[in-house]
């Protein structure tokens, strides 16, 4: 079993938790705010621009959960490296 990259003994929520939060809500609004943009396109044959703006705000929220997800991977990987080879 894979432990997270985070010391046992911090408290309160991490930045591992934190980006982790961030992947899961912005691609939750990303996907139910594009269903909605692409509803409302279907319906009346344009869309607004609030939902545009709610769209983005979505993508970007995911994106940088994603990056800060990716950069607590890269710190952490040097360490995995010798963990099972002792």
């Amino acid at each position: 079993m894979t432990d997270r990259p985070s010391s046992e003994g911090s408290r309160g929520g991490s930045l591992w938790d934190i980006a982790l939060v961030g992947l899961v809500v912005g691609g939750g609004a990303t996907f139910v705010l594009g269903a909605v943009a692409l509803g409302v396109g279907a319906l009346t044959g344009r869309i607004p621009l609030i939902l545009w703006l709610l769209l983005a705000l979505g993508t970007l929220v995911g994106a940088t959960g994603l990056v800060i997800t990716l950069i607590g991977l890269r710190i952490h990987r040097p360490d995995a490296d010798h963990s099972g080879t002792d």
